[in-house]
């Protein structure tokens, strides 16, 4: 049997606490639906991180009214920068009674994957799908940003809760179009779907009139320093490792172009032995050079004496007669 609590005081008091805060944390807290699961998309700068930040500020309070269950003390208990860091978040989790964790608070900031080849992007896109599918009954908030919602498989988009698209440079606000997401009953595909909110007005003889609207543009407050401060720091700290491993990388390129254009030229140089001392190692029956001849003269292997004759006959070929 599930129990009932009433919504934290904080939460009720957040902002959109009546459409989007209050309905997520009773879904993770007072029913059976699963993960409160939130992906936020949009350009470099906009913001994404800062929002997922200041939901899980509001949401990580427990029933009691507690703020345990996003501690910005040990940030690293609920921020990861790839996958791996997430799946070490869940399992550590996974180890402790489900009652202690439901509502627990997790951030998985995705923008970093990018920087390397679209195939790795493409890998951890779909362990992070894997690694969601599997704990989708946890009754955890587990917030992701992405280039793009299409980068998640249909299963996982179809378990996706909410969306918000940030759009524009944040100020005091940051700024996006908030989406719920929803699922076609008759092809199965996932959809967004703006929330829609009634006001009264009073129409032009005077009688109250019900208005539907849907907003295009919402601000989002910024989260709390306690969250800003080790966020940023965690931030630059991954970022320069990538910016080493980033740099390791080209250097180890650039060694393995030297040595190969060092083999080049080694090849080069023992090609024109072969030339220079042309009648010892011509073969007249076979009209080219003697592999065995090359071999003996040059003291190397079969494999090396076929590429070498194959360079010198190309080069003296080439060459005016």
């Amino acid at each position: 049997m599930v129990h009932r609590y009433p919504t934290p005081m904080s939460v009720r008091k957040s902002v959109y606490a009546s459409w989007w805060k209050v309905p997520a944390w009773q879904q993770m807290h007072c029913s059976n639906a699963g993960n409160n699961l939130g992906v936020v998309i949009g350009g470099n700068g906009t913001g994404k991180s800062w929002l997922l930040g200041a939901v899980a500020e509001d949401l990580g309070v427990t029933p009691q009214g507690e703020n345990t269950l996003f501690n910005t003390d040990y940030l690293t208990e609920h921020l990861a920068f790839d996958t791996k860091g997430a799946a070490m978040i869940m399992k550590d989790l996974m180890k402790l009674p489900r009652c202690k964790t439901i509502g627990y608070q997790i951030i998985l900031d995705e923008g970093q994957l990018s920087l390397y080849s679209k195939d790795a992007f493409n890998e951890e896109v779909k362990n992070l799908s894997r690694m969601l599918m599997t704990i989708r009954s946890r009754r955890w908030g587990v917030y992701i940003n992405l280039p793009s919602f299409l980068h998640l498989n249909k299963d996982v988009r179809m378990i996706t809760n909410w969306l918000v698209w940030m759009k524009g440079k944040p100020t005091d606000f940051s700024f996006g179009t908030f989406y719920n997401v929803e699922t076609n009953m008759y092809d199965g595909e996932p959809y967004l779907k703006k929330p829609v909110f009634n006001d009264t007005v009073v129409s032009a003889d005077g009688l109250p009139m019900c208005v539907s609207s849907a907003y295009n543009i919402l601000p989002f407050p910024k989260p709390s320093m306690k969250f800003i401060k080790p966020y940023e720091k965690l931030k630059s700290v991954h970022q320069e490792d990538i910016f080493v491993r980033f740099a390791d990388e080209i250097t180890a390129n650039e060694v393995k172009v030297d040595a190969k254009a060092e083999k080049e030229r080694e090849y080069e140089e023992l090609s024109k032995l072969i030339l220079e001392d042309h009648d010892r190692f011509w073969d007249e029956k076979r009209d080219s050079y003697s592999v065995v001849e090359v071999m003996r003269g040059l003291a190397i292997s079969r494999d090396k004496a076929v590429r070498l004759i194959g360079i010198a006959l190309n080069t003296r070929t080439q060459s005016p007669t």
